[in-house]
């Protein structure tokens, strides 16, 4: 074999080993994407096992803390509410004392305007008639004056109509101190079932899922439902109690307005 056959045969055994070389690489290389593809779904199998397993740990230890027994609701005694004899109060000025008699002032009336009479329809072909009107009759009547009372007299009548509102002004105050006293009492137990709900919310914000709602409807609801109850109890009592003071302060309201709407200045 001459020497340029044999540098030929050379370089093209170079080459394929070459290309053998560049294609053994890109097979193991294909190779291992593929193994990388086919490990995938194993890791997020073993993430998701991972977070089961957190959860799992964390309802174990939900399931160990359990809270303190609830105490029970302190039952009271109705409010004995005092028996005050109802006081009328219809129209205390003119009880007290009858009223003088008012002079009539007689009223003067204004006479009645004459009516003028009817223009008479114009005949057909006659000019247009244009009427005038007369002035206005002024009619000047005497105004009436009310009687008013002197500085002596309206501090008589104010005196006179204290009196007479002392018995509801006394149950009026009654009144105010046992609603004080009620909404104070409810306000400390519900100050009381506050404070136990405070920390258990707490640990309920921990959990996630069924167990949140387990432990809201196992410690939680019961709390907040009593809570309610406490709340519409407080409502009915209290009910009567602020009806009956509205309706001695329009009482009261209805005294003074009656004493000054006609005031009886001669019997005060």
């Amino acid at each position: 074999m001459g020497r340029t056959n044999a540098f030929a045969v050379s370089v093209l055994l170079a080459f394929a080993g070459a290309a053998g070389t560049y294609a053994t690489i890109q097979t193991l290389e294909v190779g291992k994407q593929g193994q990388s593809a086919a490990l995938a779904p194993g890791d997020v199998i073993a993430g998701r096992k991972q977070k089961l397993d957190r959860w799992e740990d964390q309802l174990n230890r939900a399931a160990t803390k359990r809270p303190p027994s609830l105490p029970g609701i302190p039952q009271y005694g109705p409010v004995a509410m005092p028996s005050v004899a109802p006081v009328a109060v219809s129209d205390p000025a003119r009880v007290a004392t009858p009223s003088a008699p008012k002079p009539n002032s007689p009223k003067t009336k204004a006479p009645n305007a004459p009516k003028a009479p009817k223009p008479p329809k114009p005949a057909p072909g006659d000019p247009p008639v244009i009427y005038v009107p007369s002035d206005p009759t002024i009619v000047y009547t005497q105004p009436v004056v009310e009687k008013t009372c002197s500085d002596a007299e309206t501090k008589a009548i104010k005196q006179q109509v204290k009196s007479q509102i002392a018995p509801l002004e006394a149950e009026k105050d009654q009144l105010k101190a046992q609603i004080d006293q009620i909404e104070a009492q409810y306000k400390a137990e519900e100050a009381a079932l506050r404070a136990q709900l405070e920390p258990l919310k707490a640990q309920a914000d921990a959990l996630e899922g069924d167990a949140k709602k387990q432990f809201k409807a196992t410690y939680i609801d019961p709390l907040e439902a009593q809570l309610r109850q406490l709340r519409e109890q407080k409502e009915a009592e209290l009910a009567p109690l602020k009806a009956r003071s509205e309706a001695l302060k329009a009482q009261i309201e209805q005294a003074w307005t009656d004493a000054f709407a006609n005031p009886d200045c001669g019997g005060a």
